[in-house]
């Protein structure tokens, strides 16, 4: 049972774990930030192939300033990000796992770009749309959510994927990620508070479907689809990947849609070092696991179903009450 003394405790070990790790937080590049200025914040690891439309993705939505975390990349991702002038690299060589997968790293960029108008925390493989993308950029929505009294944002993690075997979903440079991935699951998906989440030890929201789920389903009544990956205060901390401290920032209605990139020909390469590493949740690597075990049994297994839709706009997930007001079923 999750009760106030809890809270209180767990974000004191929070703020500890924060300030223990700065020190060992090395700065390879960094420069102040102005308080106009946001800032997206990225972990890395070996992602130099999704990192140039990562880039591209937000430079169009207006953002002009990036912080990566790299943990030991051994491809070219830290010579690429030096070569972007918008882009501020550190480097942290300790667990993931035991950082919070990662989310102790972010925190020391909110804490070493306090002054910054917004954060947003997003992974090399997310893309963020909302309501009046892409013609409103990312500044913009987070001065409309300021002004409607939100700090912090919440989001749904919606996996795209393409319309054959994900082994032949290969990434091309001079093509955008949706047009390798352009599909999502065009129903199946649960949106609510948790019933109790105290005695679920569940602060977010409850948020499952796409094709993982609609192929494999899930261990527990929660799903781990939902995300606040926007905040608006430097008081605020990221308590795991999937929520924030304090608690209730994480109930409020998903304005945004985190369009995932995950399901390409690399996962083939990707599943044997997540597997070895163990980095991840338990309930991340068995999915790893068993869709792992699928692709091998199955070469050309893929997601595509009857009710795949091809993104077009933010406005498809609004009518299927993804996103937006009416994106939780109280």
């Amino acid at each position: 049972m999750i009760t106030n003394a809890f809270l209180v405790s767990n974000l004191q070990r929070l703020s500890a774990a924060n300030r223990d790790a700065l020190p060992h937080l090395k700065t390879v590049r960094s420069s102040a930030i102005k308080s106009s200025e946001g800032i997206v914040l990225c972990n890395v690891r070996d992602e130099a192939e999704l990192l140039p439309h990562f880039l591209k993705h937000y430079r169009e939505i207006g953002v002009k300033r990036f912080a990566f975390v790299d943990n030991g990349s051994t491809d070219a991702t830290l010579p690429f990000l030096l070569d972007q002038s918008d882009c501020d690299v550190f480097q942290f060589s300790g667990s993931f796992k035991t950082s919070r997968a990662g989310m102790i790293w972010k925190n020391l960029l909110i804490l070493t770009y306090m002054s910054a108008k917004w954060f947003f925390s997003a992974d090399a493989d997310e893309h963020a749309v909302y309501d009046g993308w892409p013609g409103i950029g990312l500044d913009e929505f987070a001065d409309r959510m300021s002004t409607k009294g939100r700090s912090a944002v919440t989001a749904l993690m919606v996996d795209m994927y393409s319309n054959g075997p994900i082994a032949e979903a290969r990434i091309d440079p001079s093509q955008s990620l949706l047009e390798t991935c352009p599909l999502f699951d065009g129903d199946g998906y649960e949106i609510r508070l948790p019933e109790n989440w105290r005695a679920d030890d569940f602060f977010k929201l409850a948020a499952r479907g796409g094709p993982m789920h609609r192929l494999f389903g899930m261990p527990t009544k929660l799903g781990w689809l939902a995300k606040t990956p926007l905040i608006m205060e430097p008081s605020i901390f990221f308590h795991d990947p999937h929520s924030v401290l304090p608690v209730g920032l994480n109930f409020t209605p998903m304005e945004i849609a985190l369009l995932h990139f995950r399901f390409s020909a690399t996962l083939i390469q990707k599943i044997p070092r997540v597997l070895q590493n163990r980095q991840h949740s338990e309930n991340g690597i068995n999915n790893y696991q068993s869709l792992g075990i699928k692709m091998k049994e199955e070469p050309g297994f893929g997601f595509l179903y009857p009710g795949s839709v091809k993104f077009k706009t933010p406005q498809q997930f609004i009518e299927r009450s993804m996103i937006g007001p009416g994106s939780l079923a109280r």
